[in-house]
């Protein structure tokens, strides 16, 4: 258990670790309330607090035990891990995906583009902190720092999806628009555009489909092809702009 898993069950019984002895450093820690410490362990034994007003519930000895339980090291927060999604598409033989992958023991990175779900959820190559994502942009250019920027995804968001083929269910027709991404460049590049043949999408400032570029979308076929469109979409980071029809 981590300190912040163990923070959480505490603070429903208005309660947390002390930021000075939190047991991420020693196997000591307190347990505090806004006024004294109510809980102390020495290492040894619990010592519970007399004057607290509130009692002691099964579910909050059961996490202290299995908080000292876990080894130190274990204790501490884990950093946020990101995977790093360019593309995905289907073949005659299933849904595969084009991601960011890292060597092993070395500060390499390359581009996997024959994965599947699998892989970004359970093989840790595929799955990158914050401090590795700022090292890998620090060796590509400035186009695929963009790419990087739109394909990150943190791992607990990367769920499963199916992949329809139109017989499956009614295609209706949907409006088309134009997709600029806030927030990400200051040069005025933040048109979202798709590149045809490597299936990657980009930012760009042109806004009108160019040979191997689409830049008019329906929001189901952003759905189905960007696997950061309801990440970036739930956070209001998108702005879409209708295009007329014929």
């Amino acid at each position: 258990m981590t300190k912040d898993e163990l923070d959480m069950i505490l603070k429903k019984d208005g309660m947390y670790l002390s930021s000075a002895y939190d047991g991420t450093f020693s196997n000591g820690f307190f347990v505090v309330n806004d006024g004294c410490v109510v809980i102390e362990f020495n290492g040894v034994d619990f010592i519970f607090s007399r004057d607290y007003k509130h009692r002691y519930g099964k579910k909050i000895v059961a996490a202290l035990i299995e908080y000292v339980n876990t080894p130190v090291e274990e204790r501490k927060p884990k950093p946020q891990l990101y995977n790093i999604i360019i593309a995905k598409g289907t073949d005659r033989d299933g849904f595969y995906l084009t991601a960011w992958q890292k060597e092993s023991g070395s500060r390499e990175y390359y581009v996997n583009s024959c994965i599947v779900q699998y892989d970004l959820l359970h093989d840790n190559d595929f799955k990158f902190t914050v401090e590795e994502i700022e090292d890998l942009k620090s060796k590509v250019s400035e186009k695929q720092k963009q790419i990087i920027d739109i394909g990150m995804v943190k791992v607990e968001e990367t769920t499963p999806e199916k992949v329809y083929t139109t017989n499956e269910y009614e295609v209706e027709e949907q409006k088309k628009y134009r997709v600029r991404v806030k927030g990400i460049s200051t040069n005025q590049k933040n048109l979202l555009r798709y590149h045809t043949s490597l299936k990657t999408f980009e930012l760009a400032g042109v806004s009108t489909n160019a040979k191997n570029f689409k830049t008019e979308f329906t929001k189901q076929w952003l759905k189905d092809n960007w696997i950061g469109f309801n990440t970036y979409n739930n956070a209001g980071l998108l702005e879409f702009e209708e295009i007329d029809g014929d």
